[in-house]
């Protein structure tokens, strides 16, 4: 395991949120990094060796399995479907389009704090 950018000082909360986030599932370790195609010592690795981090695309797979998002596990910020249908319909735009939404949004957002 390598130290990865994401992983800073200020969010070793992960490690809690994962271990929440298994707990919630009722599942093992192992049979949730069976079910992410990872090594069954995988998230004993990463939750108990100090300075392990996982990789981004392994943090999706777990992601996936414990029916949560990487943005909640690094950030702690739980995204429903509604927040996850609009950044995908971001993401889909075009740069201009990109900057006109924000544009849009940042006015609704402080209209409503009006």
């Amino acid at each position: 395991m390598e130290q990865q950018p994401w992983c800073s000082h200020s969010m070793i909360e992960w490690r809690s949120r994962l271990r929440g986030c298994l707990v919630k599932s009722g599942k093992t370790r192992a049979q949730v990094c069976s079910e992410a195609g990872l090594n069954p010592a995988y998230l004993t690795q990463i939750l108990e060796q100090k300075g392990a981090t996982p990789r981004i695309d392994n943090l999706q797979k777990l992601a996936k399995v414990l029916n949560t998002t990487v943005t909640y596990l690094v950030d702690g910020v739980d995204m429903g479907p509604e927040a996850t249908e609009c950044l995908s319909l971001y993401a889909s735009l075009s740069q201009e389009r990109k900057g006109a939404a924000l544009l849009m949004l940042r006015d609704m957002a402080a209209r409503s704090h009006q």
